[in-house]
């Protein structure tokens, strides 16, 4: 399996090493869904920033 942070920094190379054994290689598809995970995970985790900060507050508000 080849890592992720390869096939983003060295595209090419990645491509003609794949071709070199006989293979085709979609790494442009690849790429491109990758950086779709990465924009969903952010909006994962800016959700879960808020989620943290709001459950923070309620038992401030209910002090109140």
């Amino acid at each position: 399996m080849l890592d992720i942070k390869l096939i983003r920094e060295r595209p090419d190379y990645v491509k003609k090493a794949i071709e070199s054994k006989g293979y085709k290689a979609p790494i442009d598809e690849i790429l491109h869904l990758d950086v779709e995970r990465r924009k969903f995970q952010k909006q994962v985790d800016d959700f879960a920033a808020l989620k943290n900060k709001t459950s923070k507050e309620i038992p401030k508000a209910s002090k109140e």
